[in-house]
């Protein structure tokens, strides 16, 4: 069998000890490998055998060679016919480091590191070099873990005009649950067939699902690797900035002459990064927090009813690709206060990740709207979709945790959760938001039984394994793990049970395999 593995940062480590383990029971020939990210893989290139075995395309190699050249149009129109969703600006758009700015992980950044030349010629150089690449390796199957860069989603988009077996190994937001999706943009077909199917479920999954729902009632919706927030954590990182600003200047110290890592789009400027993530964010979101006027759980009483609308965090993978057409939250926003009844106010709550990111007048904008108001961003959302009348969102888990709770949901973007009945959650467009508002509540159902189904079809098609805290070992992220094993023996098991169920997933599949 031949895997051409795409992977950007960790995820490099996490496919190569994986193909370890699969190897022991599968015929597997040397894979192919995409890689992001030139710090990472210089730190680890010498620790796998099977890296030096393996033909490896470098996307900073990649990147530099085509910020220096004359774009082909002939070339680029003919792979957006062939492959075009339906045009290469959204491949381009998925990625942040490359259509934004160099600090856009930090601050609000918009303004692109490249200009229209260069990313046309990116664009160029990538297409034509996958290709070659895919072409030369025909693989039996291109195996991704997300859509965060350019790479990720012209793979995808190269697997589907070539037929060539897709998967896509995603966190489902449910628990530590995650899955083997066939798409870079939607549910997997095998959650979604599961959902519609009329098999029954065992009893331990369908207590299993009922348990997890109850516990989003009560204490909000949580999964594994959800970023952790809050005012002591903002307080922590100040008191730790000295050493944070140490580390980065001893980090830019020793990479102070290789100009391969320092050109590279996923190294960040790390001095100034260590700066704006310890120093300015921080004491940007205190301050934000005492002068404006956000308003505090006790206070939404008073502006009952309302609509809530979770800010995203941006640049993100939730509006770049799930969420296309909704760029500018500011006016989607300002679109729904005018697409609600006349009593209905809206609510906004920012994404705590965002707080200290964008600039004052961002949110001036968002309060200079008559019938909007923004809320305490330290409130957990659970408590303001209790109160609310009716949820909107781009994407994200807040919808899915308010169609728990009863509320109505309006789908702006891509969600695995619009499966769902109509008469709980509606997709919408900017066109016509007021009339299937209006169509959602007039036909409002709630449906356990739905709700049971879809939480149960994922865990049924899915395996549970910490990919965030264990593999990739981020810090500050939420874990559900009660296991009492040290975190050596935690990975050991991971990568067992995650090469487990990619086995079974190949043999249900019928693939290749020797």
């Amino acid at each position: 069998m031949k895997i051409l593995a795409v992977t950007m940062g960790k995820n490099l480590e996490v496919f190569l000890r994986l193909y370890e383990l699969l190897q022991n029971d599968l015929v597997m020939e040397p894979p192919a490998i995409f890689a992001a990210d030139s710090l990472f893989f210089h730190k680890i290139m010498h620790h796998y055998s099977i890296l030096q075995k393996a033909d490896v395309l470098k996307e900073w190699e990649l990147t530099d060679k085509g910020s220096k050249i004359q774009p082909n149009l002939r070339r680029l129109q003919y792979y957006e016919k062939q492959i075009g969703d339906p045009f290469l600006w959204n491949a381009l758009l998925a990625d942040r480091r490359i259509f934004f700015g160099k600090l856009c992980k930090v601050k609000q950044d918009y303004k692109s590191r490249f200009t229209y030349q260069q990313l046309l010629g990116i664009l160029n150089v990538f297409l034509d070099e996958i290709d070659t690449f895919i072409k030369k390796h025909k693989p039996d199957l291109i195996l991704s873990f997300g859509t965060a860069t350019l790479a990720d989603y012209l793979f995808f988009l190269f697997a589907k005009q070539k037929n060539i077996p897709y998967r896509q190994l995603k966190s489902t937001k449910i628990k530590n649950y995650i899955a083997l999706n066939d798409t870079a943009t939607g549910i997997s077909t095998a959650i979604r067939s599961r959902y519609y199917s009329a098999q029954p479920f065992n009893n331990i999954t369908i207590k299993e699902a009922k348990d997890y729902l109850n516990s989003i009632t009560v204490k909000g919706l949580c999964y594994e690797g959800a970023i952790l927030f809050g005012k002591r954590k903002m307080i922590n990182k100040l008191c730790k900035a000295p050493f944070a600003f140490m580390g980065a200047l001893r980090a830019f110290w020793q990479l102070r002459n290789n100009t391969v890592i320092k050109n590279d789009c996923h190294v960040p400027p790390l001095i100034l990064s260590a700066l704006y993530q310890n120093i300015v964010q921080p004491l940007k979101a205190l301050a934000l927090t005492h002068t404006l006027p956000f308003i505090g759980l006790k206070q939404l009483e008073k502006e009952s009813p309302f609509l809530f609308y979770p800010l995203h965090f941006e640049p993100e993978v939730s509006l770049q690709v799930y969420g296309r057409p909704y760029q500018n939250q500011i006016e989607l926003i300002r679109n729904l206060s005018f697409n609600v009844p006349i009593n209905m106010k809206i609510v906004v709550k920012e994404h705590p990740r965002s707080l200290g990111f964008r600039s004052r007048s961002y949110y001036r904008k968002l309060l200079e709207i008559p019938n909007v108001r923004m809320v305490d961003p330290f409130v957990p959302s659970i408590h303001i979709v209790r109160k609310s009348a009716v949820v909107a969102v781009v994407s994200g888990t807040i919808g899915l945790e308010a169609a728990v709770c009863g509320k109505p949901v309006l789908i702006f973007g891509k969600t695995p959760y619009e499966i769902l009945p109509k008469t709980m959650v509606r997709k919408v467009n900017i066109t016509n938001i007021g009339q299937t508002l209006i169509e959602l509540m007039n036909t409002y159902s709630y449906d356990k039984k739905a709700l049971i189904n879809y939480i149960a079809s994922i865990i049924n098609e899915s395996v549970s394994v910490d990919l965030y805290t264990t593999l990739l070992g981020k810090p500050q992220r939420f874990s559900i793990n009660t296991d009492s094993l040290d975190s050596q023996q935690k990975e050991i098991k991971a990568y067992e049970k995650l090469a487990d169920y990619i086995k079974r997933s190949f043999d249900s599949a019928n693939y290749k395999t020797s």
